[in-house]
């Protein structure tokens, strides 16, 4: 992923927004097991736990978000546009 120039990106959110774990997610959204294994995969490859994953099927406010980080030469850095961007 990261080789052909796509960087992951996690969006963390105040906890209320995102009552689903990653067990739930892939059950309630009917995943197809091979996409879940991708997911986790790719996650594994850029130092990430599916286990660490909560999400929502509901858009989610900006004004939720608490940090915007890229996987970038092999760290999780904050995205330098969303320091300070939400005040």
């Amino acid at each position: 992923m990261v080789k052909h120039g796509v960087f992951p990106v996690r969006i963390s959110v105040v906890p209320e927004t995102a009552p689903y774990d990653w067990l739930a997610m892939r059950t309630i959204s009917r995943m197809k097991p091979e996409m879940a294994d991708g997911l986790v995969r790719v996650a594994e490859e850029v130092r990430a736990d599916a286990q660490d994953w909560f999400g929502t099927f509901t858009p989610v406010a900006i004004a939720a978000w608490v940090e915007l980080e890229v996987y970038r030469n092999d760290d999780w850095v904050t995205s330098p546009c969303f320091v300070g961007a939400f005040g």
